[in-house]
Protein backbone atom coordinates (compact mmCIF):
# COMPACT_ATOMS: atom_id res chain seq x y z
CA UNK A 1 0.00 0.00 0.00
CA UNK A 2 1.55 3.52 -0.87
CA UNK A 3 -0.97 6.66 0.11
CA UNK A 4 1.63 9.18 1.16
CA UNK A 5 -0.09 11.93 -1.14
CA UNK A 6 -0.05 14.61 2.17
CA UNK A 7 3.66 13.88 2.57
CA UNK A 8 5.30 16.90 3.52
CA UNK A 9 7.93 18.60 5.47
CA UNK A 10 6.97 17.76 9.24
CA UNK A 11 7.72 14.25 11.70
CA UNK A 12 8.08 11.41 9.49
CA UNK A 13 5.40 9.89 12.19
CA UNK A 14 2.54 11.83 10.90
CA UNK A 15 3.27 9.96 7.24
CA UNK A 16 2.99 6.46 9.25
CA UNK A 17 -0.45 7.69 11.68
CA UNK A 18 -2.36 8.88 8.43
CA UNK A 19 -2.56 5.13 7.18
CA UNK A 20 -4.35 3.96 10.59
CA UNK A 21 -7.65 5.35 10.39
CA UNK A 22 -7.71 4.01 6.70
CA UNK A 23 -7.18 0.61 8.10
CA UNK A 24 -9.28 0.80 11.66
CA UNK A 25 -11.94 2.88 10.71
CA UNK A 26 -12.39 1.89 6.63
CA UNK A 27 -11.09 -1.25 6.09
CA UNK A 28 -12.70 -3.50 8.91
CA UNK A 29 -16.52 -4.74 9.24
CA UNK A 30 -18.88 -3.07 10.43
CA UNK A 31 -21.89 -5.33 9.89
CA UNK A 32 -23.84 -4.85 13.10
CA UNK A 33 -23.28 -3.57 16.55
CA UNK A 34 -20.91 -6.59 17.49
CA UNK A 35 -18.82 -5.34 15.27
CA UNK A 36 -18.42 -1.76 15.89
CA UNK A 37 -17.53 -2.59 19.52
CA UNK A 38 -15.16 -4.61 18.16
CA UNK A 39 -13.16 -2.18 16.39
CA UNK A 40 -13.56 0.38 19.02
CA UNK A 41 -12.66 -2.28 21.75
CA UNK A 42 -9.60 -2.41 19.44
CA UNK A 43 -8.74 1.44 19.32
CA UNK A 44 -9.29 1.92 22.99
CA UNK A 45 -6.72 -1.39 23.94
CA UNK A 46 -4.40 0.35 21.23
CA UNK A 47 -4.16 3.55 22.67
CA UNK A 48 -4.05 2.41 26.42
CA UNK A 49 -0.76 1.77 27.11
CA UNK A 50 2.16 3.54 25.25
CA UNK A 51 1.39 3.78 21.90
CA UNK A 52 4.94 2.60 20.68
CA UNK A 53 4.42 -0.66 22.48
CA UNK A 54 2.55 -3.50 19.94
CA UNK A 55 -1.72 -2.95 20.12
CA UNK A 56 -3.21 -6.20 21.65
CA UNK A 57 -4.62 -8.84 19.55
CA UNK A 58 -8.21 -8.22 19.19
CA UNK A 59 -11.05 -9.80 21.53
CA UNK A 60 -14.13 -11.36 20.38
CA UNK A 61 -14.14 -10.51 16.53
CA UNK A 62 -14.55 -12.78 13.73
CA UNK A 63 -13.37 -10.09 11.24
CA UNK A 64 -9.59 -11.28 10.02
CA UNK A 65 -9.57 -7.93 8.62
CA UNK A 66 -9.56 -6.60 12.44
CA UNK A 67 -6.57 -8.71 13.11
CA UNK A 68 -5.03 -7.70 10.33
CA UNK A 69 -5.42 -4.11 10.92
CA UNK A 70 -4.45 -4.33 14.15
CA UNK A 71 -1.63 -5.88 12.96
CA UNK A 72 -0.19 -3.09 10.56
CA UNK A 73 -0.99 -0.51 13.34
CA UNK A 74 1.12 -1.96 15.42
CA UNK A 75 3.76 -2.27 12.27
CA UNK A 76 2.98 1.46 11.14
CA UNK A 77 3.82 3.17 15.21
CA UNK A 78 6.84 0.53 15.09
CA UNK A 79 8.40 2.14 11.98
CA UNK A 80 7.50 6.00 13.37
CA UNK A 81 8.69 4.98 16.76
CA UNK A 82 11.98 4.19 15.14
CA UNK A 83 12.16 7.55 13.56
CA UNK A 84 10.88 9.94 15.90
CA UNK A 85 13.79 9.73 17.91
CA UNK A 86 12.51 10.59 21.52
CA UNK A 87 10.18 7.88 21.86
CA UNK A 88 8.61 9.76 24.51
CA UNK A 89 7.23 11.99 22.21
CA UNK A 90 4.13 10.45 22.10
CA UNK A 91 2.39 13.18 20.15
CA UNK A 92 4.44 13.84 17.25
CA UNK A 93 2.23 10.50 16.23
CA UNK A 94 -1.43 10.94 18.07
CA UNK A 95 -1.64 14.87 16.46
CA UNK A 96 -1.54 13.54 12.92
CA UNK A 97 -3.94 10.42 14.04
CA UNK A 98 -6.03 12.74 14.95
CA UNK A 99 -6.08 15.07 12.65
CA UNK A 100 -6.41 12.10 9.85
CA UNK A 101 -9.50 10.34 11.86
CA UNK A 102 -11.75 13.62 12.32
CA UNK A 103 -12.27 13.97 8.53
CA UNK A 104 -14.24 10.17 8.39
CA UNK A 105 -17.06 11.73 10.32
CA UNK A 106 -17.34 13.81 7.20
CA UNK A 107 -16.87 11.77 4.28
CA UNK A 108 -20.02 11.09 2.21
CA UNK A 109 -18.93 7.75 1.18
CA UNK A 110 -19.04 6.33 4.84
CA UNK A 111 -21.92 4.76 6.61
CA UNK A 112 -23.30 6.41 9.44
CA UNK A 113 -21.72 3.84 11.41
CA UNK A 114 -18.09 4.20 10.36
CA UNK A 115 -18.62 7.74 11.18
CA UNK A 116 -19.44 7.58 14.49
CA UNK A 117 -16.94 4.97 15.00
CA UNK A 118 -14.50 8.06 13.88
CA UNK A 119 -16.31 10.60 16.06
CA UNK A 120 -15.43 8.11 18.89
CA UNK A 121 -11.43 7.39 17.89
CA UNK A 122 -11.08 10.87 17.45
CA UNK A 123 -12.27 11.48 21.24
CA UNK A 124 -9.93 8.33 22.67
CA UNK A 125 -6.98 9.94 20.41
CA UNK A 126 -7.86 13.76 22.06
CA UNK A 127 -7.69 11.83 25.66
CA UNK A 128 -4.84 10.00 25.18
CA UNK A 129 -2.82 13.14 23.82
CA UNK A 130 -4.22 15.08 27.39
CA UNK A 131 -2.93 12.40 29.00
CA UNK A 132 0.72 12.71 27.67
CA UNK A 133 0.22 16.27 27.85
CA UNK A 134 2.12 18.28 31.19
CA UNK A 135 0.10 20.64 32.23
CA UNK A 136 0.56 23.04 34.87
CA UNK A 137 -2.11 22.37 37.11
CA UNK A 138 -2.79 19.26 36.04
CA UNK A 139 -3.20 16.75 38.87
CA UNK A 140 -2.80 13.58 36.47
CA UNK A 141 0.53 14.55 34.94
Amino acid sequence: MIDFSETRIRNVASDFARLEPLVMLQWTRIAGAADAENVLRAIDRSLAGSIWDRPPEPIGSDDPMLGRAVTLVGDLRSLAAARVGDPSHEAAYLLPLLQWSMPVVAFQQVEPERKRLAAWASARILEKILETMDLPGDSAG
